[in-house]
């Protein structure tokens, strides 16, 4: 989870941390923090980053444990228990007990630099990986640490875990540090302003040095900042803009109804209006409405309305709100003000982090004022995702960036396949209904479908083709035609046999059943599920649009022209 802050400056190289940054972060006053100055990812790149973190930052050796177990005296000595006997380190540990105090939940954050697996290049072993294969999703089974404080908090704690489905609530996440951070030494939290909470962190003057240095801000003046804390790997942000940079930004907050597509029409205007978002937030400000506040960088020709000498504070921030109100207007399609106006968006001055004074404008009234003055602006439609990907793929074409154009080429290419595949259905239907599924396998390959079928010859075993065209279709259409006129109790038994192999896949199922089979045998596809039936003299003029309807429902045929 990320905390977030706002435009500050740092008087004489001290940086203050309000409260809501220092709680899950433990920065109380004499706490001693480790400094780390980032090196730039660009060489043109001037602006500055600074992370603060009580915690030192060693490499590939840091983990977050996460575990939930039944509320009982004990649970949580047993969890540390199972931690210590691997000689695991513990930095940081936080535990509550929720769910009405039924469980309780433990955060460890442990180094693993003083046990046996100081590194992580101990691999397991291939059945290692088989044999826990069904909890990957909670630990690394390519990791022969990673298992070994699985099997360790197990055999401690087994009977107090929690379970989601088959997986217990427990996750190991390693930490992986960049290595592009260089360690500036370790300073300690003061107090900040007498009868507050915010606590200050003095930087040294070397590293204050530094970035001035790198963001070319006087010897002598304030350095902007912004800071922004991160809940997970126990780091505070110090962001330090460029001079230039600090006096683009603009923080405000968008109320609009909790409706869906609101947000979504905010943004396209914000970037119309050439406003780039530094960080942003959404929170629910009541049952009907929520507040998008932003830090947003002005990129626009215009000049950012800056406080002048003496001006109140709240005058400033009722004239920038103004600004950003005019900039939003101007910048609104025709296409967004529908939308816009079924919010019932307002601009204000932002409560979050530090609540102000109150004000705000209505932006449905402003926009009938600006809506003549965009003839050129045109109703708009989505596009489809094969064209958009057409567009990503021409633009990395074109693209600078080099570090990841192949990387993001191939991606796009993936999925560009993907949409436009056409999606494959698998006809299972018996021998005595070839006919049937002759004549539905024409009319859904006319309608763009990849059509499979697996007709077993005489008896012969089934074999694991008929098990991978299954588990590669997208729906599966199963005909049940009855086996003979003198027995119509019963169906071919590879009938529920394929049926079941689409279950078991999840595959979305179309089921259709002859009139003259029992009720005994077709009740056996999901009773409570409605069924067609079908006569074999209408099956072509009634059965089939039915079958056909039902199939575009589950897997619409993608519109591949733009492909």
């Amino acid at each position: 989870m990320l905390v977030l802050g706002y435009l500050s400056r740092a008087n004489n190289n001290a940086v203050r941390i309000p409260p809501f940054h220092t709680g899950h972060l433990g920065l109380i006053p004499d706490t001693e923090v480790n400094l780390y100055l980032v090196a730039p990812h660009e060489a043109q790149y001037s602006n500055c980053e600074v992370l603060l973190s009580p915690v030192s930052r060693k490499l590939d050796n840091l983990m977050q444990i996460t575990c939930v177990m039944v509320d009982r005296p004990g649970v949580v000595s047993r969890l540390i228990e199972a931690v210590s006997e691997l000689r695991l380190n513990i930095m940081c540990q936080e535990s509550s007990a929720i769910n009405h105090m039924n469980h309780h939940l433990v955060d460890l954050l442990v180094d693993w630099s003083t046990s046996q697996y100081p590194d992580d290049m101990v691999s397991a072993s291939g059945s290692m990986e088989r044999r826990y294969g069904a909890y990957s999703n909670i630990l690394d089974v390519h990791s022969r640490r990673s298992i070994a404080l699985f099997d360790s908090v197990v055999a401690r704690c087994a009977d107090v875990l929690t379970f989601d489905g088959r997986c217990p609530r427990l996750s190991f996440r390693t930490i992986r540090v960049p290595r592009h951070e260089q360690s500036c030494g370790t300073v300690r939290i003061q107090r900040g302003t007498k009868g507050t909470h915010v606590t200050r962190c003095e930087l040294p003057s070397t590293l204050a040095a530094q970035i001035r240095q790198r963001v070319g801000a006087t010897i002598d003046g304030d350095i902007p900042y912004v800071l922004l804390s991160d809940t997970e790997d126990r780091l505070l942000r110090i962001f330090f803009p460029k001079p230039e940079l600090a006096a683009t930004l603009v923080h405000v907050g968008f109320r609009h109804n909790d409706l869906p597509g609101a947000l979504s029409a905010i943004t396209p205007v914000i970037a119309h209006a050439s406003f780039n978002v530094l960080t942003s937030l959404l929170r629910k400000k009541n049952s009907n409405q929520n507040t998008w506040e932003a830090l947003l960088e002005y990129r626009g020709a215009d000049v950012v309305p800056q406080p002048t000498p003496g001006q109140k504070k709240d005058v400033f921030q009722a004239f920038l709100v103004d600004w950003v109100v005019s900039k939003f207007t101007e910048a609104a399609r025709v296409f967004d003000m529908d939308r816009i106006k079924q919010s019932e968006l307002c601009i204000t001055v932002p409560e979050y982090p530090r609540a102000g004074h109150t004000y705000e404008v209505t932006i449905r009234d402003k926009l009938v004022a600006h809506k003549s003055v965009a003839p050129r602006q045109q109703q708009e439609t989505f596009k489809d995702r094969s064209t958009l990907l057409e567009e990503r793929l021409q633009a990395t074409a074109t693209s600078n960036e080099s570090q990841y154009s192949e990387a993001r080429k191939a991606l796009i290419c993936v999925v560009a396949e993907n949409a436009r595949a056409k999606p494959r259905v698998f006809l299972s239907f018996p021998h005595k209904a070839k006919e049937h599924g002759a004549v539905l396998r024409d009319v859904l390959e006319r309608d763009g479908y990849l059509v499979d079928e697996y007709q077993l010859p005489r008896g012969e075993i089934i074999v694991k083709e008929v098990i991978a065209k299954i588990g590669a279709c997208d729906v599966f259409v199963g005909i049940w035609h009855h086996d003979s006129q003198r027995d119509k109790c019963t169906v071919s038994p590879w009938m529920p046999f394929e049926y079941g192999i689409a279950l078991a896949f999840g595959r979305q199922c179309v089921m259709v059943h002859s009139k003259e089979l029992d009720s005994s045998v077709w009740q056996r596809i999901s009773p409570e599920i409605a069924h067609a039936s079908y006569s074999d003299v209408r099956f072509e003029s009634e059965t089939i649009p039915i079958i056909v309807n039902k199939v575009r429902d589950v897997a619409p045929v993608r519109n591949t022209s733009s492909g």
